[in-house]
C-alpha cells in the first residue's frame, strides 16, 4: 500500500513534533513516523524527568539549610521512591502535549513504526510505502556508550533507562562522563543520599564552559560529598560481589573504585543508522546528518533538524531548527528562506549553582584569537543574592574589543537560567551593553548583577579628560 503526503517527518521528538504541527497548521498534508515514545528524549528520558528530580533534591537541600534563614526544622527525610513517583506523575501530566491523540487532532497522520528510505522519494514505514514532496529527518540521538571491557557484562543505566528502570535507591552510583547530564544527575542522587562518583575523561567537568564557571560547579559537587575524578580513564569494570569495581588511571595514577550502579553519561550520538540515508542520497557521518544553513541536506527536498544534526543537542535548539525548516520547506523561492543563526541561542546546566550560556565564552574567544572586552560582576556584590545566601557565582559578558556589542555571556548562579534571557533578548535585538545599563531593574533583584555589569562598561567610556571638564563645570557652578 502506498500513501502520499506533502511532507513526511521522521521522528516524534521535539524537532519532529514542532515541524509536523507547524506544517499541519499551514494546511499541509503531513505524516509523522515514530516507532518509540511520542515526545522523544526530552519528555521521556531527558529534560522533563531530570528537572523534576532536580526540583525535589533542591527543595530537600534548602530544608537542610533552613537554619541559615533562622528556621528550625526537625530531621527532614527525602523519600527516594516518592520522589521518583512524583517525577513520573509530573511527566505523565505533561505528556498529553506530545501525545498521539493530540497530533492526530491537529491533522497529522501518525505511523507508529520505524521509517526507512527506499530512495530519495519513498519511505517504508511498517508495511506501507510513503511518498512525499518533502521530508524532514528528526530521528534524534541516543546515549553514547564507551567501549570499556566488562561494562556491558556488569550492566549500566543511561538517561534512557534510569528514570523508569531504577527500582530502588542505590547505595552508590558511578557516573561515566562529566557533562551536564552527569553533573545534574550526580548532584540529584548525592542530595538524595546516594554515594556518587563522577569519572571525567577530560581535565575539567563541563568542558564547554569557562574554567572559572565549571570550577564553581565542581566545588559545589564536592561540597555535596561527590567524589570527582578528572583526567580519569576507566580501563575495566569487573563484578566484585554485588558491586562493580571500576579500575583505571587518573592523572597517570592507578585507581580502583566500587559502586552498586553505573550511569553512562558520556555524550550523545545522532541516530543515523537504519534510516536508509544512503539510499536517499543524504550525506551523513557518525557526527550527524549534513545540512546547509537552510537545514536542507544533500537532497534539496529533504530537510533535517534536532539532535540528528549533532552539535548542540538541546530541546530549544531542536525547536528553533524545526521552525526554520517549516518556513523553508513552505517557501518556493530561495531568497525567502531563512538561514539558521545560533549566535544568540542560550543553554543552561541545571546544577546548583546553575550555568547559563549564550554566544561565545572567554575560552572560545581565546581559542579563536577573537579580540574582546570582558565585564564581570560577582553575586557576592548583589544585595538580593546576599539576602538569599546565594552569593556563589557571577555574570560575565563579552563584548567587541572597542565597543559594547555583546558577543556572549556566561552566568553562574542560583537564577542563571532565568537571568540569561535578558541578555539573549539584547543580542537578538542588536542592543549593546550600554542599553542594558539604562534598563531600570527592580530592587532588590538578582538581575541587578546584569545592570552592574553594564555599568562597568559605561565607566570605561568616561575618559580622564571628560572628568576634567565636568570637574570644571562643577567648580564654576555650571551645573547649577
Amino acid at each position: 500500500m502506498t500513501r502520499d503526503f506533502d511532507v513526511l517527518v521522521i521522528g516524534g521528538g521535539t524537532a519532529g513534533l514542532v515541524a509536523a504541527a507547524g506544517i499541519a497548521g499551514l494546511g499541509g498534508k503531513v505524516a509523522l513516523a515514530e516507532s518509540n515514545l511520542m515526545g522523544g528524549d526530552c519528555l521521556n528520558f531527558g529534560c522533563v524527568p531530570s528537572k523534576a528530580l532536580v526540583a525535589s533534591s533542591r527543595a530537600f537541600s534548602l530544608i537542610q539549610k533552613a537554619g541559615q534563614f533562622g528556621i528550625r526544622v526537625g530531621n527532614a527525610e527525602l523519600n527516594f521512591n516518592d520522589a521518583m513517583a512524583r517525577m513520573r506523575e509530573l511527566r505523565q501530566k505533561i505528556a498529553p502535549n506530545d501525545s498521539l491523540a493530540r497530533f492526530q487532532s491537529l491533522g497529522v497522520h501518525v505511523f507508529q513504526s520505524h521509517a526507512r528510505f527506499l530512495d530519495p522519494h519513498r519511505v517504508m514505514a511498517g508495511n506501507e510505502v510513503i511518498t512525499a514532496k518533502r521530508f524532514v529527518i528528526a530521528s534524534g540521538s541516543a546515549a553514547a556508550v564507551p567501549n570499556i571491557p566488562g561494562l556491558k557484562e556488569y550492566g549500566y543505566f543511561t538517561n534512557e533507562s534510569i528514570f523508569d528502570l531504577l527500582a530502588a535507591k542505590p547505595d552508590s552510583l558511578a557516573l561515566i562522563g562529566g557533562g551536564p547530564i552527569a553533573c545534574e544527575l550526580g548532584q540529584v542522587f548525592a542530595r538524595m543520599g546516594v554515594k556518587v562518583l563522577i569519572f571525567q575523561l577530560g581535565t575539567q567537568l563541563l568542558p564547554r564552559e569557562d574554567e572559572d564557571a565549571a570550577s564553581l560547579v565542581a566545588e559545589q559537587l564536592v561540597s555535596d560529598k561527590i567524589e570527582v575524578l578528572t583526567s580519569a580513564e576507566i580501563n575495566q569494570v569487573v563484578r566484585d560481589g554485588d558491586s562493580a569495581l571500576l579500575t583505571g588511571l587518573c592523572n597517570g595514577k592507578a585507581f580502583a573504585r566500587s559502586a552498586k550502579c553505573i550511569l553512562v553519561a558520556a555524550g550523545r550520538r545522532p541516530r543515523v543508522d537504519q534510516l536508509g540515508l544512503g539510499e536517499a542520497g543524504v550525506h551523513y557521518s557518525e557526527k550527524g546528518v549534513e545540512v546547509n544553513n537552510y537545514l536542507t541536506t544533500s537532497e534539496p527536498h529533504i530537510f533535517a533538524a534536532g539532535d540528528v544534526l549533532g552539535g548542540f543537542q538541546f530541546t530549544h535548539f531542536a525547536d528553533y531548527q524545526a521552525r526554520v525548516v517549516v518556513r523553508n520547506l513552505a517557501m518556493p523561492l530561495q531568497l525567502l528562506r531563512q538561514k539558521v543563526d545560533y549566535s544568540a541561542l542560550p543553554w543552561v546546566t541545571y546544577t546548583t549553582p546553575g550555568i547559563a550560556r549564550v554566544g561565545i565564552n572567554e575560552t572560545e574567544a581565546k581559542r579563536t584569537n577573537r579580540s574582546y572586552g570582558l565585564y564581570l560582576t560577582r553575586f557576592e556584590h548583589v544585595d538580593r543574592s546576599i539576602l538569599e545566601r546565594s552569593e556563589a557565582g557571577f555574570v560575565k559578558i563579552l563584548t567587541e574589543r572597542n565597543g559594547d556589542k555583546i558577543l556572549g555571556a556566561t552566568i553562574v548562579g542560583q537564577h542563571a537560567g532565568e537571568l540569561i534571557t535578558e541578555i539573549v533578548i539584547a543580542m537578538q535585538r542588536g542592543l549593546g551593553l550600554a542599553a542594558l545599563a539604562s534598563v531600570v531593574h527592580s530592587y532588590p533583584n538578582c538581575g541587578d548583577a546584569i545592570r552592574k555589569t553594564a555599568d562597568s562598561y559605561n565607566k570605561t567610556r568616561l575618559k580622564p579628560w571628560m572628568k576634567q571638564i565636568f570637574a570644571g563645570l562643577f567648580s564654576r557652578g555650571g551645573l547649577s
